[in-house]
């Protein structure tokens, strides 16, 4: 009998469930399920917010099955979720750090992996301990969360990197070369609902202006007889939520949801899913979800997004100029035919979806081998279970 490895994730941002409209959180809570469900791992996460942060955006009870949580605590100081592991928020930042390292203390894990916000301080935390070190990386440097300094931080400890895509790792390898692998997203808890609607509206998630909300704007204007259904996506300031939805306070043919767990409420509503980011895309969740949930995508030819479209869904090349949105939504939109032929793409491609729990968990084993600083104990584990997962 093969003990269970033990995964504790560390992040100094808000974890998920409280996070659940944050793409990178969301892929990162699929893993330690999927490796959870598996019985390969017992896992363990623990995360930092303000109290007042964990008040404004706690899950409500409705959501507690579309979310995976099966219990919730709530003390003075930290909550803690049972979403298939055992999920803390701790409320004081410098008792967040004293709890991860009375964890490492406790719970000895074999491989800890840590969000991309202030991984530097984590990983200088635990550098004393006998373990793995993975730093998982869903966004670009330089776009707000990490720099290039950082990346040399990992090149020069015994930390690696992991990433959401081929072309995320394509930019950080030169900087962290040889300890970077692709651990792709998992889609595992998405389970699409039977339609019980027409699919009437354009939709988009997010669309402040780095997500291309000036196009929607735009394309709103030009396309006055169809409907757009905008959902609320990050966690933005009061004044930032307030300048996006005036951006769209005049448009007749534009409808706001609020941020919602329930993605497929908004998904099922849908006869096409507009991706216009304007800035590079460590990968796109959100487009492949669609896909899942039947819907078409036209996307932005932006950095990790085709490898999340794939060739079911249509690319705007030219993507920051709105006449090629105009064009490519017209060509898509009249005749339908074409709508028709992205269904049958879409089809074809979901018979063997590339983004299984199995694919995922295979990959971070094999990513967790190929480190050197991988025990034997841990490596004959792994020796184990790769054989057993599908390939």
């Amino acid at each position: 009998m093969i003990a269970k490895l033990r995964l504790l994730f560390v992040s100094q941002r808000p974890l998920f469930p409280v996070r659940f409209s944050h793409g990178g959180q969301r892929s990162n809570h699929e893993l330690l399920l999927a490796l959870s469900e598996r019985g390969i791992f017992e896992c363990v996460a623990l995360g930092h917010a303000d109290q007042s942060y964990h008040e404004a955006y706690a899950p409500k009870t409705a959501d507690y099955d579309a979310l995976s949580i099966r219990n919730y605590i709530l003390g003075e100081s930290f909550a803690t979720y049972d979403c298939g592991y055992k999920a803390t928020i701790n409320f004081d930042e410098d008792a967040h750090m004293q709890l991860v390292r009375e964890t490492m203390n406790s719970f000895s894990p074999d491989v800890v992996v840590t969000g991309q916000r202030g991984f530097l301080s984590i990983i200088s935390a635990i550098s004393g301990y006998r373990n793995s070190i993975f730093v998982s990386l869903d966004t670009l440097p330089g776009q707000g969360v990490y720099s290039i300094d950082d990346l040399n931080f990992i090149n020069s400890s015994r930390a690696r990197a992991l990433t959401c895509s081929e072309y995320l790792k394509k930019v950080v390898e030169p900087y962290i070369p040889g300890k970077c692998s692709i651990v792709y997203p998992s889609f595992g808890s998405v389970h699409p609902r039977p339609n019980r609607s027409e699919r009437k509206s354009i939709g988009v998630i997010n669309p402040i202006p780095a997500k291309g909300g000036e196009i929607i704007k735009q394309l709103s204007e030009l396309f006055p007889d169809e409907q757009f259904l905008l959902l609320e996506g990050w966690e933005v300031s009061a004044k930032f939520s307030l300048d996006t939805s005036n951006l769209f306070r005049n448009c007749a043919n534009v409808r706001w949801c609020s941020r919602t767990a329930q993605i497929g409420d908004f998904l099922s509503q849908l006869k096409l899913l507009l991706v216009p980011s304007q800035w590079d895309e460590a990968f796109g969740r959100i487009a492949f979800e669609a896909q899942i949930f039947h819907v078409p995508v036209i996307a932005s030819q932006v950095g990790g997004l085709p490898e999340a479209v794939g060739n079911a869904g249509v690319f705007v090349s030219d993507f920051k100029e709105i006449a090629a949105w105009e064009y490519v939504l017209r060509d898509v939109l009249f005749p339908d035919d074409k709508l028709r032929a992205i269904h049958s793409r879409m089809d074809i491609r979901l018979q063997d979806p590339p983004f299984s729990p199995e694919c995922t968990v295979s990959q971070f084993l094999a990513a967790l081998l190929d480190d050197p600083s991988t025990t034997k104990e841990t490596a004959l584990a792994l020796a184990h279970w790769l054989p057993l997962l599908p390939r």
